[in-house]
């Protein structure tokens, strides 16, 4: 018993730590619950020499204008809050001067007795803010325990403190200075689904720390683009998704400010929409080494070899009992059918539309990587066909996975992936006319160079208007800089490869080549 107590006491110093800072000095407002109309302020302590206080204002704020937000804290005991000047009582307005998204001129000061103790410099921001406190560091696996909130003038939303479960994730992005991050709602034996902002309820969170990309754009335009150009119209499943979305926040975490990071979603049952039944199942594509040869290759759906599709695969739903039969079956069918048989049977074990539009997004946007690995195959019950999930198309748009520039490729041929080798070797499957029909329209919609640039100018106002861009620039490391042990460099981060002028030359060539590629398919 005595060593029980022991370690909750050490467990709740920890956390008193994380609060504080590491500082007596350092008041978090956090403590206190400071909220202004009733959504809290995210606290940023470790930082002695300037702490800041992160408000995230609703909409209209593009103008400077006036803000005159209730002032509201919990029990403060001997402390007391200064704000626009005027000594505060918890519910009376704050009378800022006019604000805008990006002023960082007002303060917020913290006083015990008649003492100042802390001064906080208000950064108000477009963005949602999110809030996190561990109870000890972050590693790649087990999770740690500690707190979410989010806090959205925009969405109207204040989470308040949420239990949670955080870890490191990502594969070769684990070796970036700045890491992704995995988080779940509530406990293992408890999730707990919450509606966050714009997005369905769900417990499984993404915190995509994109630090290759410093658009932050690439991976959520293509999943955009995606949503819209392949709604779900399936009516057995009819709340599902086809694709994850994602929305733009800025980052505390245990009291130091993180920058900019984008809030996904993450795939499963429930944003699919699956029947939580027998027969429903996911697989993620995690890996491509494949044991068909004599050597290792990355060809998916040939022959392989006992193993390979454990190794490859990781298994989402169910989450009980591992069932690669299912996959098996399909992946078994693909390498070894017979001509006649491939051309009878294909249509009845995989959807041609969801295939067609994750074919024709991956080529476009040259997702060189996404063909064999990084995408996700799910049934639902009651049903015979898999039907395609994209993932990780943060290496897009002429970005390779590091960082660097990835050349705009006229080169479009699958050799990596069996399945559309034998749909485009046979005309009679009727997967080329598909993708010509479908290519017609997308080039010209939602696929076509005005569209995506537009989407891309779009997204970087959000991160310009309120500063996120340049506060998140100047707390990572700039071009070049870091090194792994293998001496290769540690995420370049180039905004060189995020510009109107680079993205606007790779389309320019990348597009126009998709089409010759499409129209000369037998």
């Amino acid at each position: 018993m005595r060593n029980k107590f022991g370690s909750y006491l050490i467990q709740g110093l920890a956390i008193n730590m994380l609060i504080f800072s590491g500082s007596s000095h350092a008041i978090s407002l956090a403590r206190f619950n400071v909220r202004l109309n009733d959504i809290a302020v995210g606290s940023e302590t470790a930082n002695l020499a300037n702490k800041r206080a992160f408000v995230s204002l609703g909409k209209g704020f593009t103008a400077a204008k006036a803000f005159d937000p209730i002032f509201k804290f919990d029990t403060a005991g001997s402390f007391s809050f200064e704000c626009g000047g005027e000594k505060m009582k918890s519910g009376q307005p704050c009378h800022f001067k006019a604000v805008k998204y990006g002023d960082s001129s007002e303060v917020i000061k913290v006083f015990n007795g008649s003492a100042l103790v802390d001064t906080y410099t208000v950064v108000f921001t477009n963005l949602p803010v999110i809030q996190i406190t561990t109870t000890g560091p972050i590693i790649n696996t087990p999770k740690v325990r500690g707190d979410f909130r989010l806090m959205s003038g925009e969405f109207n939303q204040d989470t308040g403190k949420l239990p949670m479960g955080i870890e490191t994730r990502g594969q070769t992005t684990q070796d970036f200075d700045k890491k992704s991050l995995g988080l779940k709602l509530g406990t293992a034996a408890t999730p707990n689904k919450v509606k966050l902002l714009d997005m369905k309820a769900g417990d499984d969170w993404i915190l995509d720390a994109s630090y290759a990309d410093t658009s932050f754009a690439r991976n959520n335009i293509s999943m955009d683009v995606f949503n819209e150009i392949h709604p779900n119209k399936d009516k057995a499943r009819p709340n599902g998704q086809n694709a994850i979305q994602g929305q733009p926040v800025e980052a505390i975490v245990n009291n130091k400010y993180q920058g900019v990071y984008i809030l996904n979603q993450h795939v499963g049952p429930t944003l699919l929409g699956l029947k939580l039944a027998a027969g429903s199942s996911i697989y993620k594509a995690d890996f491509s080494v494949w044991h068909g040869k004599t050597v290792a290759t990355s060809e998916l759906f040939f022959p392989y070899k006992k193993g390979d599709i454990e190794f490859n695969f990781s298994q989402v739903y169910p989450n009980t009992k591992a069932d690669f039969a299912p996959l098996k079956k399909l992946i078994d069918f693909v390498a070894n059918s017979s001509e006649l048989d491939f051309l009878v049977g294909i249509e009845k074990r995989i959807d041609f539309n969801s295939l067609a539009d994750w074919y024709l997004l991956s080529k476009a946007t040259q997702s060189s990587d996404t063909t064999s690995k990084n995408f996700f195959l799910a049934q639902n019950a009651g049903s015979s066909k898999f039907f395609v999930v994209p993932w990780d198309h943060n290496a897009t748009f002429g970005l390779a996975w590091d960082g660097k520039a990835d050349p705009t490729s006229t080169f479009f041929a699958t050799v990596d992936n069996n399945l559309i080798n034998r749909l485009l070797a046979d005309p009679d499957t009727g997967f080329s006319e598909l993708l010509k029909k479908r290519w017609a329209v997308l080039s010209k919609t939602s696929l076509s160079e005005k569209a995506l640039l537009a989407r891309f100018s779009q997204k970087q106002a959000i991160l310009v208007r309120g500063g996120a861009a340049k506060r998140n620039a100047a707390l990572w490391p700039q071009p070049g800089t870091g090194t792994l042990t293998s001496g290769q460099p540690k995420g370049i981060s180039n905004p060189t490869l995020s510009t109107t002028k680079y993205l606007t030359a790779f389309l320019k060539i990348r597009l126009p080549a998709m089409t010759n590629y499409i129209n000369t398919l037998p």
